[in-house]
Formats: C-alpha cells, sequence, structure tokens
C-alpha cells in the first residue's frame, strides 16, 4: 500500500504544503450525529430527520522535525481562512484553522525536534477515501 501524506491546500490561493511527515494523533472526524424523533409515520414506521452537522473544534498532532517542518506548521496553522485538508485515507474536509503549541523534545542530534497539537474547526468533509 503507497503511502499518502497529508496535504493543506489553501482555498484563495491554491497553494499546497504537504506535511514530510504524518501526524500519528488525530480526533474523530465526525461529529456527533443529531437525531429527532417526530412521532410515528404510516405503517407504523417511527419518523426521525437527523440535523444538519454543525462545525466542531478537531485536533491532530505528532512530530515535527527541523526547521523548516516547524515554520511551515506555524504558518499554515495560523492562516485566517478555510482551507482542505487530505489525510492518509485520501478523505478531504474543509478546515479552518485555530491554532497550535509545541513541546520541544530534546536531541543531540536534532535542534529543531518537537511533537505538536493543531486545533481547527471541522467545517465538512468533502468525500474521497481509499475504502
Amino acid at each position: 500500500m503507497t503511502l499518502i501524506r497529508w496535504t493543506l491546500t489553501d482555498t484563495v490561493t491554491s497553494a499546497t504544503y504537504t506535511f514530510p511527515i504524518n501526524p500519528n494523533a488525530m480526533a474523530t472526524v465526525f461529529n456527533v450525529k443529531q437525531l429527532t424523533t417526530s412521532g410515528v409515520g404510516a405503517g407504523g414506521q417511527i419518523v426521525t430527520t437527523r440535523e444538519v452537522p454543525q462545525p466542531f473544534e478537531w485536533t491532530f498532532g505528532g512530530h515535527s522535525r527541523g526547521k523548516s517542518m516547524y515554520d511551515s506548521l506555524v504558518s499554515w496553522m495560523g492562516c485566517k481562512h478555510v482551507c482542505t485538508l487530505t489525510d492518509h485515507l485520501a478523505r478531504s474536509f474543509s478546515i479552518l484553522p485555530v491554532g497550535i503549541t509545541f513541546t520541544e523534545r530534546r536531541s543531540a542530534i536534532e535542534a529543531w525536534r518537537f511533537t505538536y497539537e493543531a486545533k481547527a474547526l471541522m467545517l465538512g468533509q468533502y468525500g474521497g477515501g481509499i475504502w
């Protein structure tokens, strides 16, 4: 199976950023389903409706190695408009980056070694996927 790299695409400028190292943790990309029961319909079946999914805060994180990856993550997660994120399963999501926090990991070999947690507002899924 081919490794699919995470990619961020700026919806305004069409610029892209491909993660050199895919994140190793992420929250669920699915929001809580809101089902409402409104009674019994014809034939005795229960009538339910599903509300439109609302945007929700979503997080992902991983390892950052090197100054260029650190700087790119800071720049991209500081973006103030909607971006498209494609994950390791080739699913595309519409997100609004909120911010990123880094924790330094000391290394005698690499000066720019960090773990990070990025936060974004998940607006919805476009589709895709390898399944």
